[in-house]
């Protein structure tokens, strides 16, 4: 995680990610994707919902297990599914599910639970990142 927030420097911190000149979907996806890959020039593989938000872990998450209800989950929505969760190939064997104590059912990759940030508000922000040293943006082949 250190060398993806040396990578990114000051940028992720202050969100400045725009989508125009910044992402750029490099799988096929149809849209349909709960999950998918986008391209950040100074970070490298991201994930984001379907609707290209950026994804987050927390490192207060046990593996397979989120530690964030009530306000921070108000905060940090997690990415629900009701079924299974879908993925571009390169991904799809390591994007899953855990059950939360709530009932609901988190996406997680590689086991990590991923979340939405309540300051993001459009495609391409990343204003999560590095908040508090616990919340890290969800990079493809990290743990």
């Amino acid at each position: 995680m250190l060398a993806l927030a040396a990578a990114a420097g000051l940028c992720l911190m202050s969100g400045c990610f725009n989508v125009g000149d910044m992402l750029n979907i490099i799988d096929d996806s149809n849209g349909n994707f709960t999950v998918t890959i986008q391209k950040v020039d100074e970070v490298g593989d991201i994930l984001t919902d379907g609707g290209g938000m950026t994804l987050y872990t927390y490192s207060g998450d046990g593996a397979g297990e989120s530690r964030c209800y009530g306000e921070c989950a108000v905060k940090w929505p997690p990415l629900l599914v009701a079924g299974e969760p879908t993925a571009p190939h390169r991904i799809s064997r390591e994007v899953g599910v855990t059950a939360r104590s709530d009932g609901g059912m988190q996406v997680t990759y590689r086991g990590r639970p991923l979340y939405r940030y309540f300051k993001d508000k459009m495609a391409g922000n990343s204003y999560g990142h590095g908040v508090n040293g616990e919340w890290f943006i969800a990079a493809v082949g990290v743990q």
